[in-house]
């Protein structure tokens, strides 16, 4: 009987044999009345259960009711409620599920079968997982566990721990489950269970990539390529290198290594021929050709991952394309292009927020059908039973009810009249802000077109002129031009329509100032260390146009006679104030010598006392300016 009570655990994931089915279901209808007919009824349904499961409730039903005919014990009933539990789960019938899987628990314990009432209290607490009650999910899980240390399963255990470290981590409390994923990791390495030792040291290096601790990550990664090209599986191994390359992005900002290993996976995943996975690749290797300036091969794989998206009819995916299509787009300055990809990628992404919420909605519905059936049902055969009281009480029974079914069907017609006049309240909004974002976005982009024409008016006037100091001025105004056109360029680019990433923002005008005074490949050294916070425009402007005012007169006057030198921008943000710092190691200047009848130190002084801000000069071996803006940031 032992074997036959496992049948309910182990045979998820084995292969579907024909022939062996169809002589099952042979048997079936032809078969006396007896344990092995239930016991080959419930093999029909366990394996129907992972393939199809509509056609399993059937063979388990009719098992059920031949084991009652036959009088079974406690054990042969406790395996048939771990059956329907184990299908209602996969039907997502949640109720149903927790109902037979309680029994099923129950009459384990009656029996003294510890093992597989762990296994079923697990098995609850996966139930509990996919209805988003962590919370109960832990308890059952903590359950589980403490049986199978009591009757020494450490496998379980292991696997036990490994669960906990998925609720946890869903629950967002990352320490808790870094602990367990490291004892289950240490656990089912020691005892050879390496389908969980493979998911716990997964798991870790996507908490040590969450943290910014890429060398514990990579290493992680490395023990991972051994073991997959050991037990030559292509897929998962591609699958590593796809995460090995994502920590070299978001880690190291290194797009070289991170292409290495992208290019890695798509070779893998293109010789498998799996599509969904191609188009992972091909979006991934894509987007780091664009950040290369390969644009060419960019083009390729993007335009590739595009077109089986298309195919696959994948929304999020096309939605993804688009996206990296624009920032091609715009790199290369094909502004027409970039704005429909970007256009066509907010819709999607818009869309699929639609989608997400009308799929809550369905499962309420789906649950709330599955609910008024039951009750139905339930209703159905109470009047059964009170079929034998007298025809008075039937009157009674009927007219409540019809009172109560009218009064239903009042309230649900309110319900659905109130539900609908909000969802079109909501659609309105949406298309509101919708409407708003592409107006701010189309406002933003004209103006950076603007600005750039204005900037190249600048400069070429500037070719036309013989004095140098004139050419000097124009360069400079050119260089205010920028700074402020860098400014709708990201905003362009992002969500949001109102804040701009510092970190991009400074990177960018200190590389477009170098490019304005030739100094690639100078002897002048950058430095920067700018802290990654968003950041108002109303902010910005000005504080763009004092560091633009800054840097352009270091590049220019700082390093005059000097062979060589140090540049450097720090940006820092502590107790509700930033502070920016320029500094270089040149040659020094007299702030009130040269503060009156300058036109770029009355800028500075006038956009410092806008912003509120203290503006501090050092003059020692070299210059270091020093301003602290007043600065709230929402977290």
């Amino acid at each position: 009987m032992l074997s036959f009570v496992s049948l309910a655990f182990v045979q998820k994931g084995k292969s579907q044999n024909t022939d062996y089915i169809d002589s099952l279901l042979a048997y079936v209808d032809t078969a006396t009345l007896n344990i092995p007919h239930v016991q080959n009824l419930l093999t029909l349904g366990h394996r129907y259960t992972y393939s199809t499961p509509d056609r399993a409730e059937p063979f388990l039903i009719k098992a059920d009711s031949i084991a009652k005919l036959l009088e079974e014990n406690d054990r042969m009933d406790a395996v048939i409620q771990s059956h329907f539990g184990i299908l209602y789960h996969q039907l997502t019938r949640y109720d149903k599920a927790l109902e037979h899987t309680d029994r099923a628990i129950e009459l384990f314990a009656k029996t003294g079968i510890t093992q597989y009432q762990a296994i079923t209290i697990q098995h609850k607490g996966k139930i509990y997982g996919s209805m988003n009650r962590d919370d109960l999910s832990h308890q059952a899980f903590t359950e589980a566990g403490k049986l199978f240390e009591e009757i020494g399963d450490q496998k379980y255990v292991n696997e036990i721990k490994l669960s906990l470290g998925n609720v946890n981590f869903r629950l967002n409390n990352k320490e808790k489950a870094f602990e367990y994923y490291t004892l289950a990791r240490d656990g089912c390495l020691e005892h050879e269970n390496f389908n969980c030792w493979e998911t716990a040291s997964n798991n870790i290096a996507v908490i040590y990539t969450d943290r910014n601790m890429p060398i514990e990550a990579l290493a992680i990664y490395d023990e991972l390529e051994k073991f997959y090209l050991d037990k030559d599986n292509p897929r998962l191994l591609a699958k590593t290198y796809y995460n090995i390359a994502e920590v070299w992005d978001e880690s190291y900002r290194d797009d070289k290594k991170s292409a290495e290993f992208s290019k890695k996976a798509l070779d893998i995943r293109l010789t498998l021929g799996n599509e969904a996975d191609i188009i992972d690749s091909r979006l991934d290797y894509g987007r780091n050709m664009v950040r290369l300036k390969r644009n060419r091969e960019a083009r390729i794989h993007l335009k590739e991952g595009l077109r089986l998206a298309e195919k696959l009819d994948n929304s999020e995916d096309i939605s993804n394309a688009h996206r990296s299509l624009a920032q091609l787009y715009e790199a290369t300055e094909d502004y027409k292009n970039a704005y429909q990809s970007m256009k066509i990628h907010k819709e999607l992404k818009d869309t699929l927020k639609s989608q997400d919420i009308m799929s809550q909605i369905a499962a309420l519905e789906t649950k709330y059908d599955t609910e008024k059936k039951e009750k139905e049902i339930s209703l159905l055969e109470s009047e059964k039973l009170l079929a034998t009281q007298t025809i008075s009480s039937q009157k009674k029974i009927l007219v409540i009810s019809l009172v109560g079914g009218t009064l239903l069907g009042i309230l649900s017609i309110f319900l659905f009249k109130l539900f609908n006049q909000n969802r079109k309240q909501k659609i309105a909004l949406e298309h509101a802000v919708k409407d708003k974002d592409y107006l701010l976005r189309e406002i933003h982009h004209r103006v950076k077109n603007n600005l750039q024409v204005i900037s190249s008016l600048l400069y070429l006037q500037s070719e036309n002129l013989s004095d140098p100091a004139a050419q000097d001025a124009i360069n400079v105004g050119r260089g205010r031009v920028k700074s402020m056109a860098l400014i709708h360029q990201n905003l362009y680019g992002v969500d949001q329509s109102s804040q701009i990433s510092l970190k991009k923002y400074l990177e960018d005008l200190v590389v477009e100032l170098f490019d304005s005074y030739n100094l690639h490949g100078s002897n002048v050294e950058l430095d920067l260390d700018i802290e990654d916070i968003m950041v108002d425009v109303e902010i910005l402007v000005p504080l763009g146009l004092i560091i633009n005012e800054l840097i352009s007169n270091a590049l220019k006057h700082a390093f005059e006679g000097k062979d060589n030198g140090i540049l450097k921008v720090s940006a820092v943000f502590n107790e509700k104030h930033l502070s920016i710092e320029v500094k270089d190691n040149g040659i020094g200047f007299d702030h009130n010598a040269t503060k009156e009848g300058s036109f770029g130190t009355e800028l500075i002084e006038s956009f410092v006392e806008q912003l509120s801000a203290k503006m501090d000069v050092i003059s020692d071996e070299g210059t270091k300016v020093k301003i602290h803006i007043p600065l709230e940031i929402n977290t």
